[in-house]
């Protein structure tokens, strides 16, 4: 149960970036799509949420280092993002069994 709650908050949180994003007009195709370590991350975390796929657990663990210490190491985003980031990526850091 708990895990389905995650997986729906977190493809509820991503496609409400993609909404706002699209309604003020600063996100378009180019930018917008999956393809950074952290959309993929957040993608495949809710799959893995949903199928338990031990795989996929893997692949996020070990993708998801890589970011997390981006994350710390950089300055943070500009604000209207900054909650996006937090909301998504934190409890992707805290996975571990």
């Amino acid at each position: 149960m708990i895990r389905w709650a995650f997986a729906i908050i977190i493809v509820l949180n991503e496609s409400a970036l993609h909404v706002w994003s699209a309604y003020w007009g600063i996100g378009d195709i180019q930018t917008m799509l999956p393809l950074h370590a952290c959309s993929v991350i957040i993608w495949l975390s809710a799959y893995m949420l949903i199928t338990k796929n031990y795989t996929i657990y893997e692949l996020v663990y070990f993708i998801g280092l890589g970011g997390a210490m981006q994350a710390v190491l950089t300055p943070p985003m500009p604000p209207p993002t900054t909650f996006h980031i937090f909301a998504s990526c934190k409890p992707l850091l805290r996975t571990e069994r």
